[in-house]
């Protein structure tokens, strides 16, 4: 390879990386979403929920995937919801 070619390959890594760590700095985790929300809202399982529907429905301007993962440490949800299972809820406002 040329060498004008490796530096390219090498710059392009070098932002890829940057964007990532960027990425996992500037995201909150689920500990602090969690914190940064009250659980005050009751939700009981329906038959055919999922938590990503549920989670879409709270209108979050956070990325659902940390939303759900939220809901999921916050209720101790380890597998799969169960109908009629209670669960707890953020305020979203």
């Amino acid at each position: 390879m040329s060498k004008v070619k490796n530096i390219v390959i090498v710059c392009i890594v070098i932002i890829f990386y940057g964007a990532v760590a960027l990425a996992l700095v500037s995201s909150p985790d689920v500990e602090d979403y969690i914190a940064a929300h009250h659980w005050n809202r009751g939700y009981i399982v329906k038959s055919g929920d999922t938590l990503w529907q549920i989670a879409s429905k709270l209108n979050s301007s956070y990325d659902i995937r940390l939303v759900i993962a939220a809901i999921e440490k916050a209720n101790g949800i380890d597998s799969f919801l169960k109908v009629n299972q209670k669960i707890k809820l953020p305020d979203i406002k």
